[in-house]
């Protein structure tokens, strides 16, 4: 189908998702409506006469792909768990189309669209059919489904769940929602232990190649599942407990009207504590006003990956939920997904877990449990490869020949379906040299790593070829951390254009492209960069992923140069970590230099490798110490100050500053001794008297506003700063209010707000105070790493605490570490800890 028009442009198909038993005569009353409008045509069931047959009828797969738009039609029959239309959604977002929800029952949206704003006509049945054409219309003039709008929050507080929602795995959802088979046994299975099952916590797991992340995207539209979460090493977030808790805080909230009321009465939670969090925001709030699960039917929440995670980010997440299984109420149920892993499986392996192992290969410890499963898992194999043999142009495989070799394809795959798929897929290869031979398929290896050998020898027989037009880009694809721009990794091979898109067509077979930008491609699977970096079993076609991130390092590089601005979102976020993996600290410098935007991940992926600033490789503080550029130094100096060494950051500023002596060498000048002075202020004991000689001198110097100017206003602040902590409130507050008064430099006027706020604060001002940090909190926005916003957190928790507030301090001073140590702010998080400790004992003595 062509790309999606606005409407009365042409008639575009829109095809109506809905329950048969309670929403037959709504949906042909909007199939009419919309028909009569003269901008589209309707695909509908009952208009094609189609009756009701197995899931995903290929008639309505066809009406979904040629249709431009879905609107599902959501009622009590449409969103159960085993209704067509559930499948009908998921099949759509694997192909990409646009939804459309409108609600006509008082009911909750499956999970797969639960971040979907919908049309509600259960509140206003009578203009529906007028709010859903301008819904539609929307859609397809922004070629995007209309994202979920929450109603404004019941406590004047930041929303920070809804701002900050987590991770989206629509993309997953999408790429795994297409490509199921069988496992009805399996979802029977799966229901029968939700509904009476003893354990809480259900672990399945199988080799690479079963299709656990099709389960896990089925299982959403198969079950009560009120959240889906793909752990994946594209993004270390999702590894990592705190993004599951906080996906599942949305889910919930965006799902549930219950949950979300309670959710806007919290303030944002301290993230460094998952376990308690888990429990305070998760488990606790659902026993107390879900106490027999939601509408009357159990929660279900699915995890895919939990061996990607533990790769990542150690065992914190299997820690977690093996600590809470066996605590679980009986209607919450947790299915989690993994390669049989033998330390996750010791780590699971406890009351309240059980354990289902997709064998596929038969052994002499066979259970007669492990047969069963066996069979299912051979019959569904069975089931796939007859369809695509039956689809197979009779060009390739003849008739004859089909029933001979889905029995040596059955054989061969033993069970596993990304073989099969894979042999099927060489099988009807469009480039005649590159297809498997019927006759090679009974002599195919029998796992997976052998069948690869077997395609990439079949397809890369001229080894001086391959190494030069192929390794290239396979170690760019090892090393990438996300989903590649195809011109990015071209320039990455340092092959001339025509040469590096023929390897990316010859490397087709085995890649993922995203269907929505075909220039962004990845390698198809896990498993095939766990063999190419692996030389022992892939020999020579072996990948390096170290010399990928030197070549991405460098692609990446080279085009920052050439478009710092604007460049692209892979830049932005992963230059850093191929620098660092590549050891190329120059080029780390000069990106500090370049760019305080880029400090974050500099530092983050630092501390992935070096936890603190003196593990740093010599080779970078060499460069670091010798470089004299006002960032190199703040950088280095800011970093010594988080990890609370304020005496090595005021050397490296004094070393500096002696070096540098007259103001006419420009910004270095006044931007260090800027930083001396507040390390200086910020010494205990202070040496406020000494940072204020040193702000006064620089205020001296008579064209300092006119030649730098943001350097002046800066040192403007600073002296407001020092007056307030000397006590010179007056004259304190008098210089904030100038800087206050430059629009133009809005992070030095946020920032003297809430320094007037202190100096309120110390004056015992405490309403002033209170409305001057949520002034200077709002004003920061919602970045999470700007680790200024402790700053109001722990001063709004001073004024609560004096005004004898204990809970709400409690939750600033923890939302003030939490940031804290997310930024590596050491000595911040030290100074909080110190509030925190004084608010506790304080409030055991006043409860004695």
């Amino acid at each position: 189908m062509g790309e999606v028009e606005a409407r009365g442009s042409s008639r575009q198909q829109i095809f109506i998702s809905y329950g048969r038993e309670d929403a037959a005569e709504f949906a042909e009353n909007l199939a009419d409506y919309l028909e009569s409008t003269g901008s589209y045509q309707v695909w509908l069931d009952r208009k094609r006469g189609i009756p009701v047959g197995a899931p995903f009828d290929v008639r309505i797969e066809i009406g979904i792909r040629e249709s431009a738009l879905l609107v599902a039609v959501l009622t009590e029959w449409s969103i159960r768990d085993e209704a067509f239309c559930r499948n009908e959604l998921l099949y759509a977002q694997a192909h990409k189309k646009l939804i459309v929800p409108v609600r006509v029952h008082d009911v909750v949206p499956p999970i797969q669209i639960v971040s979907l704003n919908y049309v509600d006509a259960v509140v206003d049945r009578a203009n529906v059919n007028q709010q859903l054409l301008d819904a539609i219309d929307t859609a397809l003039k922004t070629k995007s489904s209309v994202r979920l709008q929450l109603p404004p929050p019941q406590l004047e507080q930041h929303r920070w769940w809804a701002d900050g929602p987590g991770l989206n795995f629509e993309t997953e959802l999408a790429r795994y929602g297409g490509s199921f088979v069988g496992r009805e046994w399996l979802i029977a299975r799966l229901r029968t232990w939700i509904d009476g099952g003893s354990s809480r916590l259900l672990l399945l797991t199988a080799d690479a190649g079963v299709g656990k992340s099709a389960l896990a995207a089925q299982l959403s539209a198969r079950l009560p599942v009120r959240s889906v979460y793909f752990c994946t090493r594209d993004d270390e977030a999702s590894c990592r407990v705190p993004g599951w808790i906080r996906t599942l805080v949305y889910q919930l909230a965006a799902a549930e009207l219950w949950y979300r009321e309670f959710i806007e009465t919290i303030p944002e939670p301290d993230w460094t504590k998952p376990l308690k969090l888990f429990k305070t925001l998760i488990l606790e709030p659902i026993r107390e006003r879900a106490p027999n699960g939601t509408h009357g039917v159990p929660m279900v929440f699915v995890i895919d990956g939990l061996d990607e995670s533990q790769a990542v980010a150690g065992q914190e997440l299997v820690t977690l939920l093996a600590d809470e299984a066996d605590r679980l109420p009986a209607w919450l149920r947790v299915i989690a997904t993994s390669r049989p892993d033998q330390n996750l499986l010791a780590a699971m392996s406890r009351e309240g877990i059980e354990h289902l192992h997709l064998h596929t290969g038969a052994s002499s410890g066979d259970t007669a449990e492990s047969q069963l499963v066996r069979g299912e898992l051979q019959s569904d194999l069975d089931t796939y490869i007859a369809s695509r043999l039956a689809d197979m142009p009779d060009t390739s495989v003849g008739e004859s020949e089909r029933a001979a070799l889905a029995e040596q394809i059955n054989a061969a795959a033993n069970g596993n379906i990304l073989f099969a798929k894979m042999t099927l897929d060489s099988l009807s290869d469009p480039i005649a040299s590159y297809r498997l031979s019927p006759a090679s398929i009974g002599r195919l290896p029998r796992k997976l790593g052998g069948l690869y050998h077997q395609m990439f020898r079949l397809r890369f027989s001229d080894a001086q070829e391959y190494a030069n037009t192929i390794v290239p880009l396979l170690n760019g694809l090892v090393a990438s951390m996300a989903p590649l721009p195809e011109s990015l990794l071209q320039r990455a091979s340092l092959m001339d254009h025509a040469a590096a898109e023929l390897g990316v067509s010859r490397l087709s077979q085995f890649l993922g492209i995203d269907e929505t930008d075909p220039r962004i491609v990845r390698l198809f699977h896990k498993s095939l960069a766990d063999w190419l970096t692996t030389p022992s079993a892939s020999g020579d076609f072996a990948a390096s992923e170290k010399a990928g991130h030197r070549q991405l390092a460098n692609a990446c590089w080279a085009e920052w140069e050439e478009s710092a601005p604007t460049t692209r979102e892979y830049i932005r976020q992963h230059l850093a970590a191929h620098l660092v993996a590549d050891r190329q600290w120059e080029r780390l410098l000069k990106l500090i230099k370049a760019d305080r935007k880029f400090w974050l991940p500099v530092r983050a992926a630092l501390r992935r490798i070096y936890k603190k600033f003196n593990e740093w490789p010599e080779g970078l503080k060499k460069f670091l110490d010798a470089d004299s550029e006002p960032r190199a130094i703040l950088f280095r100096g800011e970093t010594l100050e988080m990890e609370q060494r304020l005496d090595e950051a005021a050397a490296v500023y004094r070393s500096h500053c002696d070096r540098v002596t007259d103001p006419q060498e420009g910004e270095i000048y006044f931007a260090v001794r800027v930083a001396l002075a507040v390390v200086q202020d910020r010494m205990q004991p202070p040496q406020s008297e000494a940072a204020l000689v040193i702000v006064d001198s620089m205020l001296e110097y008579p064209s300092f506003e006119q030649d730098y100017p943001k350097s002046y206003w800066r040192t403007r602040y600073q002296r407001g700063v020092i007056l307030s902590r000397l006590r010179r409130d007056q004259e304190a507050i008098e210089a904030l209010q100038l800087v206050e008064e430059q629009p133009e430099y809005d992070d030095l006027a946020t920032s003297a707000i809430y320094q007037r706020g202190v100096v309120e604060l110390n004056q015992q001002r405490y309403d002033d105070a209170e409305n001057t940090f949520r002034t200077s909190l709002q004003r920061r926005g919602n970045d999470p790493f700007d680790h200024r916003r402790a700053f109001e957190h722990h001063r709004l928790g001073n004024v609560c605490a004096a005004t004898g507030r204990t809970e709400e301090a409690r939750r600033y001073y923890e939302e003030s570490l939490r940031i804290s140590d997310n930024c590596g702010d050491h000595r911040y998080a030290r100074k909080t800890r110190i509030d925190l400790e004084q608010l506790r004992s304080d409030s055991i003595e006043s409860s004695n």
